[in-house]
């Protein structure tokens, strides 16, 4: 059986005061995290405010398994056929004058930003060699460059260094495929909407996703997928998502029933029914007059009980016999002695 694992990172909070604190990162990893959990036969992990450290064990654990021991089950790794899908929401960095990019996590230092080593931080140049070692497909989704890293400086920070993500699946001399999927351009900058509470990618490619499940069409990443996340993007701010898809592939997630058969004639798995929100319960009119007739009686008894007592309390302190007086002080006299 197909194995499919999808590993979502969100960074909201940063250690070094330096850098700059995110708002909606987590969030939006999670509203992916939510999607992805609830397929068939996908097994999903949330990350939220990780270190690098945690990113990086969780990463090698999930494409290239891990032996039992004595707290955790076996896990097997991916192979051929198989699917990988990463996911990172936070701040992404090239450092002035190196080739790379650079995922921050947590314990990120503010030295990384001087392009000084790479603490704190997942680089481009680990994704991309772990693809190249894997036999599985993969789908790389970065939702980077929200705003600036510094806290001491406002506005947003435009994306560079994309064509360092871009490449993570060039070059690859595996049977695999690897796809790479970016929020926006270079010199563009990845939104945030207060009202939507959310990244403006994140947001449109749940939306799209959440669509097609509704609909129980297959959820498939290829050109025309990323046509309408671009389009729904539009909708909502000013930046052009970008990705990289190797020809005649796609990245089948979900497969549903109400649309042609995909990925060869294999057969449709379960439908996935989304829950549907609660109701609202109708609330009935309330008579103002009425509740707060009900209000002051209820106050003018409760002071009453409050009165009734503090006169009981009183009475009892005055019926407390006084003690009696206390007995005559007697002097004690000496006898004068008269000597000769």
């Amino acid at each position: 059986m197909t194995q499919k694992r999808a590993l979502l990172v969100g960074v909201n909070s940063y250690k070094d005061v330096r850098i700059k604190n995110l708002n909606y990162a987590i969030g939006d990893a999670s509203r992916l995290f939510g999607l992805l959990a609830n397929l068939p036969d996908f097994d999903a992990v949330l990350l939220p405010d990780p270190s690098a450290e945690e990113v990086i064990a969780r990463m090698e654990k999930m494409v290239f398994g891990q032996e039992a021991t004595a707290g955790e089950k076996e896990v097997l790794p991916l192979s051929e056929g198989d699917l990988f899908f990463f996911y990172f929401a936070g701040h992404g960095f090239q450092p002035p004058g190196k080739d790379q990019h650079l995922l921050l996590c947590k314990n990120a230092l503010h030295d990384v930003l001087q392009g000084h080593g790479t603490n704190g931080s997942v680089p481009h140049t680990f994704l991309k060699e772990k693809a190249q070692q894997s036999l599985a497909d993969m789908i790389f989704c970065f939702d980077a460059c929200r705003s600036s890293v510094l806290r001491d400086r406002r506005g947003a920070a435009p994306m560079a260094g994309s064509a360092f993500l871009r490449d993570i699946g060039v070059g690859q001399n595996k049977r695999g495929a690897c796809m790479t999927i970016l929020s926006c351009s270079d010199g563009e900058s990845a939104e945030e909407r207060e009202d939507l509470e959310a990244g403006i990618f994140t947001y449109s490619l749940c939306e799209q996703m959440r669509d097609r499940l509704k609909k129980n069409r297959s959820i498939i990443f290829d050109t025309e997928m990323m046509a309408s996340v671009a389009k729904c993007v539009e909708q909502y701010g000013e930046q052009t998502p970008t990705f990289t898809l190797p020809a005649g592939r796609q990245f089948v997630l979900f497969h549903g029933t109400s649309d042609a058969k995909t990925g060869g004639g294999e057969i449709p798995l379960p439908r996935v029914e989304l829950p549907e929100p609660a109701p609202v319960k109708e609330q009935p009119e309330v008579d103002t007059e009425t509740l707060l007739t009900e209000v002051r009686k209820r106050a003018e008894e409760e002071a009453a009980k409050i009165i009734a007592a503090a006169k009981r309390q009183a009475e009892a302190i005055t019926k407390v016999p006084s003690p009696p007086p206390p007995p005559p002080r007697r002097l004690n006299q000496r006898r004068a002695t008269a000597w000769s």
